[in-house]
């Protein structure tokens, strides 16, 4: 309800529209929940594309640089990392799980949960899925890739840590995302 309530066109369906749907799901589905609108892409792809726009606009995109500390004053701000310094009347903070460690040279505090989704890749499947299929409340994904190969994501949970910097599989976990 809450995505609705933002405005994602999202509809509850029987199963037999499900099945119209998305015929090769199992027919022991009651009730979905269906949007038009709804995808996925690929990270790595929208990655590559926001560096190859940001190059054509004459940014200049540093990547992998450990930002040590960043300097507001009231009309730059001064980003100092490893072996640059840089100055700008912007900033945009884009460090994934590791925000925290940049909001706090601005004095805001933030603590963010860290999830360790585990990803199954399946072999290539004869059949393609038409649609992203989210289950569970919208925690576990399954969509079909390019390479015909299906990917089930999210979910159950891993284990993992920001400092140091480690994932390991919880195998409960991936038994009951493989079971759903």
């Amino acid at each position: 309800t809450r995505r609705i309530h933002y405005g994602a066109p999202i509809q509850f369906v029987s199963s037999d529209q499900v099945k119209e749907l998305e015929p090769e799901l199992t027919p022991d589905i009651v009730l979905a929940s269906f949007c038009p609108v709804d995808g996925h892409v690929n990270p790595l792809r929208v990655g590559k594309e926001f560096h190859r726009i940001a190059c054509q606009l004459n940014v200049e995109v540093f990547l992998s640089c450990h930002v040590q500390r960043i300097l507001p004053n009231k009309k730059l701000f001064i980003v100092e990392s490893t072996g640059h310094q840089f100055q700008g009347k912007r900033v945009l903070l884009a460090a994934g799980a590791w925000l925290p460690d940049l909001l706090h040279f601005f004095g805001v505090s933030n603590d963010l949960t860290l999830r360790t989704n585990q990803m199954i890749i399946t072999e290539r499947a004869p059949w393609r899925l038409r649609r992203y299929i989210t289950v569970a409340t919208g925690n576990l994904s399954i969509k079909q890739l390019e390479s015909q190969a299906i990917a089930i994501g999210g979910g159950w949970q891993g284990y993992g840590n920001l400092s140091p910097r480690s994932e390991t599989i919880n195998f409960e976990n991936f038994c009951g995302n493989i079971r759903l």
